[in-house]
């Protein structure tokens, strides 16, 4: 099943290595790692990524639909910070 992992690379509340561990065992996840953020959906970056990843499951299934993040934000595609890419 697919899904899409968005961790703060500073969290300290769910660790970052439980979101590597999570996304080497989800077959077909994405992970995302937020570099600067935490735990907190209020922050810029992370509220960036975690529209991002609901705009790509909604335009899966309407692709006329217009996206969140078009008015918004642009998104930056990194799908892993690079001390995390071994796991990725």
């Amino acid at each position: 099943m697919p899904g899409v992992i968005v961790q703060g690379a500073r969290d300290l509340v769910t660790p970052p290595a439980a979101a590597l561990d999570l996304h080497r065992e989800w077959l077909g996840s994405v992970l995302r790692f937020v570099e600067g953020t935490g735990h907190d959906t209020h922050q810029a970056a992370l509220a960036r990524q975690l529209v991002a990843a609901t705009d790509s499951f909604a335009a899966a299934t309407h692709p006329h639909r217009r996206r969140a993040s078009d008015s918004t934000h642009r998104v930056d595609e990194a799908p892993c910070a690079p001390r995390w890419r071994h796991g990725c």
